[in-house]
């Protein structure tokens, strides 16, 4: 019987575990959650419902064999397309954002750095008519590997300090 993860009311079977690199797009409003949070009356902070909306559509595009891997130190590569007029957007923040829907989806165990503490990488951010993220995510950690298999270009060089 294949093992189950259970994400919120969503039951799905789980993908074995595997190094091979997969990647997850979101095609939404991803923003930095440092200034989408708000006090409320009784001095708690609280999600506003746009940031709620755009979390459940975010989660909605995760891949069910995807849920419940509960990956540790993965190494992750985010792909940005924006408009130009949101060029200046915190794409840190955003990077931070991600992580917590595929921490909430059980795709990473946690984004403490005792449960993730591969390498993070940001690709260039390329102008688009629209938002959208892409997230390839590395279940081995090997990041240099990768990128030396995947950017055959003189454009893009990996400079190694040791």
């Amino acid at each position: 019987m294949a093992k189950r993860a259970k994400v919120d009311h969503l039951t799905v079977p789980m993908l074995q575990r595997s190094t091979e690199p997969f990647s997850i797009r979101f095609e939404c409003d991803v923003q930095s959650k440092k200034n989408n949070y708000r006090r409320s009356k009784g001095g708690g902070m609280f999600k506003p419902d746009h940031v709620v909306e755009t979390e459940m559509i975010a989660l909605s595009q995760i891949p069910a064999e995807y849920i419940g891997l509960k990956l540790k130190h993965p190494a992750i590569i985010l792909k940005a397309d924006m408009p130009k007029k949101n060029m200046a957007a915190d794409i840190d923040g955003i990077f931070t954002t991600i992580l917590d829907y595929l921490v909430k989806a059980e795709v990473l165990a946690d984004d403490c750095i005792r449960q993730c503490n591969g390498m993070k990488f940001i690709d260039v951010v390329h102008e688009a008519p629209s938002k959208s993220f892409e997230v390839t995510i590395l279940p081995d950690g090997d990041l240099k590997g990768w990128l030396l298999d995947k950017w055959d270009t003189v454009e893009h060089v990996w400079l190694d300090n040791g």
